[in-house]
Parts: C-alpha cells; sequence; structure tokens
C-alpha cells in the first residue's frame, strides 16, 4: 500500500492525518516528527509514495526530492511573500494587516518551489508573532485539506502563478532583529520589541561591549538618590524654589539694559542640552523672569544648524529671552591669544550665530575658561560684545554658578537668600537641572543618548518620507 509520510509537528498531526485519511483513504499515513524518524520512514521509499512537509526544521534530502518529483509538497505557514524562518516576526516588524499558509513544491532551494495554493488570513489588530505564528498553522492546515481533496479527486496540482518574496530571511536575520540598539529610538525599540516578542523565549537582548544583555520583562524602577548626596539640589522643582527666592529679592535683567538697582543677571551657558534650556526658558517665562543663553558653536554635544535646535533658539526668544555667544578657544588650534585675535574670532562668531538665529548677539561668554586662559581678558567688550567676563562684573557683582552638577563653591540658593550681593551674576547649566533626581553624569548620558535617539529617528523618518527601504 502506498503512504503518505506527513513530516510535521506534534500540535498538528492529528489534523493532518484526520483530513489524510478522509480524502485520500488509499494511502497509509506514517507520521514522523524528527530527522531521525523522517530517515527510518524513508528507508523503504516508494515513488508512489507522497510527502507532506508541514511545521517542520527538517530538510528533505535532494535524492527523496528526485524520487518524489511532484508528489512531495510543503506547506509554509507563511505568506508567499514570507519566504524563510522565522517569518511572522518580520510580518510584526513590517506591520502587515494580512498573513497566511503557503502549498508548493518542495524543491533543493527551501521555500523556493512553484506555488500551489495559497490561504491568506487578515491579522487581528495587536496580534503578537506567536499569535500570527498559530493563525497561520491553522491556515496551513485548511490548505492541506484543499490539497489532499484535490489529490482525492484525481486533480493534478499545477503553479497558480503566485511568486515568492525576494527576501528569504535566516536564522541570523532574526538573530540580528533580536538585536536593540543601545540607541535606539522609542519607536524603534516597540516595534522591535513587539516583533522579537515571544512568551517562551528571551529574544531581544541589547549588545554592550561583546556581553550580551537580555531582555528579562521587568519594568525599571529608577533606583531613588539618597538624599545626602546633595543632587535634589539640583531639579525642575529646586530651581524653581531658587528662581522664586531671587525674584523677590531682584529684578532679572540682561546685559543690554543695566542700571544702577538689585538686579540680577541669570546667564545659562549651554554646555550639553539645549532642549533643558528650553525647559529652564519656560519656568522662567512663566514667573515673567529673562535670562540669558549663551550658545556654543563648536560644542560636541550639538549643532547650532540643526533645525530641532534653531526651532529651539526660536522658542527661547519667543519667550522673551536673550541669546548670547559662548566662545571656546579650545576650538582653534591657537596656542597663544591676544585682544586682536579674540576681537576677530568672536565678531565672526557672533556674526554667524545671529545670522542664523535671526537675532543680535550682544554678549559673549567664555567656554572654561580657568584652562583656557581667558580671565585675563576682561575687557568690558570683545569683539564688539558684551563681555560677561569682564573686570566690572568681577568687581561690582557677586557670582555663583551650578558648577558641574554639585556644589564646588557656595550654593546660588545660599548666595540668594544672604542678601550680601546688591547686584549678582548667576550662571547655569542647563543639563543638570531635572525634573528627576539623578546623579551628574547620569545627567549628561541622557542628554547625549537622547541626541543619539533623535538623530536615528531622522534617518527612519528620512527614509519613510522618500519612500525607499529601511534595511536594517
Amino acid at each position: 500500500m502506498s503512504r503518505i509520510v506527513l513530516l510535521t509537528a506534534p500540535h498538528v498531526a492529528k489534523d493532518l492525518v484526520a483530513s489524510a485519511r478522509a480524502h485520500l483513504p488509499e494511502l497509509e499515513p506514517v507520521t514522523v516528527f524528527d530527522k531521525a524518524g523522517f530517515e527510518a520512514a524513508m528507508a523503504d521509499l516508494s515513488p508512489d509514495d507522497f510527502l507532506l512537509s508541514f511545521c517542520t526544521s527538517v530538510i528533505v534530502p535532494a535524492d527523496v526530492i528526485a524520487t518524489l518529483g511532484p508528489r512531495a509538497i510543503n506547506i509554509h505557514p507563511a505568506a508567499p511573500n514570507y519566504p524563510g524562518r522565522d517569518p511572522h516576526h518580520f510580518a510584526v516588524l513590517n506591520g502587515e494587516t494580512q498573513y497566511g499558509a503557503t502549498a508548493h513544491l518542495i524543491t533543493e532551494k527551501v521555500d523556493a518551489g512553484p506555488i500551489y495554493d495559497v490561504e491568506m488570513f487578515d491579522i487581528p489588530k495587536g496580534a503578537a508573532p506567536h499569535e500570527i505564528m498559530a493563525l497561520a498553522d491553522e491556515a496551513g492546515l485548511r490548505l492541506a485539506d484543499r490539497i489532499f481533496d484535490r489529490l482525492g479527486r484525481g486533480e493534478a496540482l499545477e503553479p497558480n502563478g503566485v511568486t515568492w518574496g525576494e527576501r528569504k530571511t535566516s536564522r541570523n536575520d532574526f538573530k540580528r532583529l533580536c538585536r536593540i540598539s543601545a540607541i535606539a529610538h522609542a519607536d524603534e525599540f516597540d516595534r522591535k520589541m513587539r516583533a522579537t516578542a515571544n512568551p517562551k523565549y528571551k529574544n531581544a537582548f541589547v549588545n554592550m561591549h561583546g556581553r550580551v544583555f537580555r531582555d528579562t520583562g521587568e519594568d525599571y524602577t529608577p533606583v531613588r538618590v539618597k538624599a545626602s548626596k546633595g543632587w535634589e539640589d539640583f531639579t525642575e522643582k529646586a530651581y524653581c524654589d531658587i528662581l522664586d527666592a531671587a525674584k523677590e529679592r531682584y529684578r532679572f535683567t540682561t546685559y543690554d539694559a543695566l542700571v544702577d538697582d538689585d538686579h540680577v543677571l541669570w546667564r545659562h551657558d549651554i554646555d550639553y542640552s539645549v532642549h533643558r534650556g528650553v525647559r529652564l526658558g519656560e519656568l522662567e517665562a512663566e514667573r515673567g523672569l529673562v535670562a540669558t543663553y549663551f550658545f556654543w558653536i563648536r560644542a560636541p554635544y550639538y549643532n547650532v544648524l540643526e533645525p530641532s535646535i534653531k526651532a529651539c533658539a526660536a522658542r527661547l526668544l519667543e519667550m522673551g529671552h536673550r541669546i548670547g555667544l559662548h566662545f571656546d578657544i579650545q576650538g582653534y588650534g591657537d596656542t597663544e591669544w591676544s585682544y586682536e585675535k579674540l576681537d576677530a574670532r568672536i565678531r565672526r562668531e557672533a556674526d554667524f550665530l545671529g545670522e542664523e538665529f535671526n537675532t543680535e548677539i550682544g554678549v559673549v561668554s567664555f567656554h572654561d575658561p580657568e584652562n583656557g586662559g581667558l580671565l585675563s581678558f576682561d575687557a568690558e567688550r570683545i569683539g564688539g560684545l558684551v563681555n560677561a567676563y569682564a573686570a566690572r562684573f568681577k568687581r561690582d557683582y557677586g557670582y555663583c554658578s551650578d558648577s558641574n552638577g554639585y556644589w564646588r563653591f557656595k550654593p546660588i540658593p545660599d548666595v540668594i537668600r544672604s542678601g550680601e550681593h546688591k547686584k549678582l551674576q548667576v550662571l547655569t547649566h542647563p543639563a543638570w537641572w531635572t525634573e528627576d533626581i539623578m546623579a551628574p553624569r547620569e545627567k549628561i548620558e541622557r542628554a547625549v543618548l537622547g541626541r543619539a535617539r533623535a538623530t536615528m529617528a531622522e534617518y527612519d523618518d528620512h527614509l519613510a518620507r522618500s519612500g525607499r527601504t529601511n534595511l536594517d
């Protein structure tokens, strides 16, 4: 008696056997689940046998394919445009709304033989990969039933004209899909996590310096910082308290509107995060206060020409704040400086920044002046700009700063409360002032990663807008 060998998996075997017996009663069903069982079944292979392969990773040998010819059929539990391994994961990645199963002739190349029939279905909204795979198995069983019915009625299987998709995924492709970039933006992260999800396996991982860190499925709870470290002084709430205290004692003013009264020059050197600067600017504007924001043209942490940065500058100006130049001599190769050289370089940078931001630049502050040797350049104006380190500001004004995210000198709140200075210049760096309590280095890491993720999002958006394929 001829046989129909069912090379399959236990979860679909019972239905396959029932369907084969119903439509092909003259054939003896032989069910095998692994390579050893298949090799044993092929020991007495006859050209009159049929082979149906479904839900198995066992590769059918070339000699079996040659012996059976058109009587060797595979059901691929995926739509024709998803040949290869782990297709359900890639269907989720690509946001497919339809999926299916494909019956085709077995050839030596996997998922390459002529297609006989396809069973498609709509993917339920929000379906996970394993749920789509289960639906594809059900579609494959319906497809097998149709194939058995056609064979039972003596109908020859002919190619239906449907062709395979161009990209055939491999196991290595899936492993690459499971790698979550350390700079993945939120949309990319969510898309990859959905695409690699499986209740039985921890597929997603991050590779850092050759080590693999896998997703545990746990929600991360930030580690609370002990108050003894003093980092609770550098939050948005603490910043608002400082603003309110300063407003009670001083008039907030700018470098181009100085009069002899109790006032404060509230200054921000934007070293790391422009977006944090905008947030502080909002808190100040809510209180009717004005500050001066110094942009660093040669900063390694942002680019003043980027549209998002220019939008931030426009927002600050819209709120009534001023923009100044944060000048860094270390961005040049010169080892010796003179007023003449500073005048030329500062004037050039100020003109450039003013043109890009569509505003007049009237004041300059030095970046890292102690290391740059700039403290001795204390003229009232340099390059036609008010010098924030001019001798009169050192002589007539008190000075306090948030330093490197901790109080290296007298804390700003203490200086304000003391009332010891009629005139005061306050320097802050927006990156230090965050909503949550964080370590200083953690704040910079967040700023750097945020910029990197925004860059990746821009890359993805650009390809989408251009209608181009985004190869990962």
